[in-house]
């Protein structure tokens, strides 16, 4: 049996490496077009090609061995004829071509001639070739299976004992919260997410970050401290999101797939994509329910969590808000440039998904069928012994070869029963899913957002509301369209902003269930007159076009919502590319960025009002502003330079580094490059190093070296060096890692 296995993992592992290498290959272009959740979920099929030994039609490993067969064969088959030759060759002599007379007369019948000679040499070999041929490589191949069992047990041991090291370590000096705004949030948002289970909640003093760990009894343990009421709310919805999406099992299946494929390269390196995939996709489940400004919040936490020194080793078993300060850029860049897969892109990753599940199906692996067509291999390799295991090995591979031939006979039905059970699914949870009920005592109707309702001068103003929030939320781009699952609004919200030459009337779908509280839709003219266009009370629901009058000038369409709890909103605008339109916004604010980079360019700067649309320009005006602002030898803040580069792309690096160069900016110091080092290219990093006016400390060194990359990285030591700092045994061990061989070789040289 165990031999038969161990072909069986190792044609698996083959076949899943080679899925996996497509999916790396993809990877470039299904990362551009494709939801982050989809580029994480791939993998599960990778994972299952590594796991079910099952096939669809086409087996190219059942094919690969069934070849590797008939070629031992041929040679098992060649090497016997061979030796038989140099056996006769040996047996017949000269003096047994002739048998005398004499011979015959003295030892009667039992003299043997030559050509029998041969033909009983021939027959011994062949009853004892499975036997005396050949004895190394059988001897080899009965004992590899051996190793591979003994590689993943030991492997499961190790991982099984560092992950009950690490879960004791995090739980020491523990104390549960079970009451206070932590456990309110962790409810409330539990609610939100369709999350039934009470997860329990714990402060620890020696973590140093927000950890969920636990398979059966999941826990989220938060470190000592207080948090904003804004951070804490995001950071356990990151954790609740890694739990509903049950991200936990997810790494225990890896680990497991690690433990049987050991010996397979491939995997480790999967591994670190997996996890980097494992948080992007969280992010952008979180990303669904915030506004610009909740996203830029969700950055700084993210920020902040990297400032922060781990006080202990991570687990690959437990999920952390940021568990390698490595995947910080590609994460925040996600998050800045983060939106909805559209619908086309979404039609298209699940043909895409389809084709490489069929391809990993037709990868197949070795089964019973073409071990029992081609044995020669089995017998040349193993001998000819079969004993009861291998014969209930046999049977074992052959009821997947069973289930493999099921899977082919259903395999069509299967693709159009799909999408009926991913739709009778849906339904069921927007059925059976608890929904968290808003009341009033949960909003200040005392406050200027709750009276805005009934205050058209108000509503004709600036937004005004103490309550926004959204769950799945797509939209509010540059077509203005908005696609919302729940939203909870007290004041008012604008969608869209249009500047009109003329007068004309723009249709609008709209739609929209009101769970709680009351909403009207509104139009805001030139004039400022507002236009009631519908209005529902708890428990109403709206779905038809409604005209909109729009008049010469400045248009706005808003909702105002007063305690108002909205379900399946919909909005689609008609007629933006009308002839009469000047210019179109999502937003006010939008509309106010517009207008300060206007105000910019006119030379009118106001740092501070210009920081704050950052995150509602578009790239090339923000690149050109910054860029003029660095040119310019404006006086700016860190925080402000920092918040230019953040939302910036590569581009805000270079063009800070030129000046800096250059004299128009200040030199800046370790500690605020290191700032920066998360968003900009490494060898901007470089040229802000070479422009430092202080003396590098050892620390500054050794954080730039681990975002460095080879080239510049050694360049950056040679200044550590050139500034008179020495490096001690302790401290060459610590970023030699992050150097290149030859580099580490010459220092040790050196030192010698």
């Amino acid at each position: 049996m165990g031999n038969q296995i161990f072909l069986t993992i190792v044609s698996l592992s083959l076949s899943g490496a080679l899925i996996g290498i497509l999916i790396l290959c993809l990877r470039p272009l299904t990362r551009r077009l494709f939801s982050k959740r989809w580029n994480y979920y791939i993998w599960l099929v990778m994972a299952a090609r590594l796991l079910i030994p099952v096939s669809l039609g086409i087996n190219l490993m059942g094919s690969l061995f069934a070849a590797g067969n008939e070629w031992n064969s041929a040679r098992t088959e060649n090497a016997i004829r061979t030796e038989s030759a140099i056996r006769t060759e040996n047996v017949i002599g000269e003096e047994t071509d002739q048998v005398t007379a004499d011979q015959q007369m003295k030892y009667g019948s039992s003299v043997i001639t030559g050509r029998e000679q041969i033909k009983i040499s021939s027959e011994k070999i062949s009853s004892e070739k499975s036997v005396r041929f050949p004895l190394n490589g059988q001897t080899i191949f009965s004992y590899l299976w051996l190793v591979w069992l003994f590689g993943a047990v030991l492997s499961a041991c190790i991982k099984g004992n560092d992950y009950r090291n690490f879960a004791a370590y995090v739980k020491t000096g523990q104390k549960e919260i079970t009451e206070g705004k932590v456990r309110q949030t962790v409810d409330e948002l539990s609610g939100r997410l369709g999350i039934k289970r009470v997860l329990k909640v714990y402060e620890s003093p020696i973590v140093s970050g927000p950890i969920l760990i636990g398979l059966l009894r999941p826990c989220i343990i938060l470190p000592e401290g207080s948090l904003e009421q804004e951070e804490l709310s995001l950071i356990l919805h990151h954790e609740l999101i890694h739990y509903k999406k049950k991200d936990l099992w997810y790494k225990w299946l890896y680990q497991a797939v690690l433990c049987i494929h050991w010996f397979n390269p491939l995997l480790y390196l999967i591994e670190r994509k997996l996890s980097m995939d494992c948080e992007l996709a969280c992010d952008e489940a979180v990303m669904e329910i915030l506004t610009m400004e909740g996203r830029k919040a969700y950055g700084n936490v993210l920020l902040d969590a990297a400032e922060q020194k781990l006080k202990f080793k991570k687990s690959v078993l437990a999920t952390t808000l940021l568990e390698d300060k490595g995947t910080l850029k590609e994460r925040l860049n996600a998050i800045l440039h983060y939106k909805k897969t559209k619908g086309i892109l979404v039609v298209f990753s699940v043909c895409f998904l389809g084709v490489i599940v069929i391809l990993a199906g037709f990868a197949g692996a070795k089964n019973s069928k073409s071990h029992n067509a081609h044995s020669a291999a089995g017998m040349f390799m193993a001998g000819d012994y079969i004993s009861a295991w291998d014969r209930a090995s046999s049977d074992y591979i052959s009821l997947w070869d069973t289930i493999g031939e099921t899977v082919g006979t259903v395999w069509d039905s299967l693709g159009q029963m799909w999408g009926d059970l991913g739709e009778a699914l849906s339904d069921a949870m927007t059925i059976t899913g608890k929904r968290y009920e808003m009341v009033i005592s949960d909003f200040n109707i005392h406050g200027e957002a709750w009276k805005v309702y009934e205050d058209d001068k108000a509503i004709a103003g600036e937004d005004i509301n103490d309550r926004w929030q959204a769950y799945d939320y797509m939209g509010n781009g540059n077509g203005m369209n908005v696609d919302c699952k729940e939203l909870i609004l007290n004041g008012s919200d604008t969608y869209e902003i249009l500047y009109a030459k003329e007068a004309f009337t723009q249709t609008l779908d709209f739609e929209a269930e009101l769970a709680a509280g009351k909403m009207k839709l509104v139009h805001v003219g030139a004039d400022g007159n507002v236009t009631l266009l519908a209005e529902l009370e708890a428990g109403d629901s709206f779905n038809a076009s409604v005209s909109i009058p729009l008049t010469e000038g400045r248009n706005a369409v808003k909702i105002v919502g007063q305690g108002a709890q909205i379900r399946n909103l919909h909005f689609k605008f008609h007629d933006q590319n009308n002839k009469y339109v000047m210019k179109l916004f999502a937003s006010d604010v939008d509309e106010a960025a517009e207008q300060i980079c206007d105000e910019f360019r006119q030379g009118n700067v106001n740092i501070e009002n210009f920081i704050e649309v950052l995150p509602y320009l578009k790239q090339d005006e923000l690149n050109e502003c910054a860029k003029n602002l660095f040119d310019s030898g404006a006086d700016l803040t860190m925080d402000q330079i920092t918040d230019l580069v953040v939302y910036g792309d590569d581009q805000i690096g270079k063009y800070l580094a030129d000046a800096v160069e250059k004299g128009t900016m200040r030199a800046l110091t370790g500690d605020e490059i290191m700032e920066l080092v998360y968003y900009i290219s490494s060898a901007d990093v470089l040229r802000l190093v070479e422009c430092m006016k202080e003396t590098m400390d050892f620390d500054t060194l050794r954080e730039l070296l681990f975002y460095l990359d080879a080239k510049d990285g050694e360049s950056c030591l040679n200044i550590y060096l050139e500034q008179g700092n020495e490096l001690s045994y302790e401290e060459f061990s610590e970023i030699s890692c992050y150097l290149d061989k030859d580099v580490v070789k010459r220092l040790y040289e050196k030192r010698k």
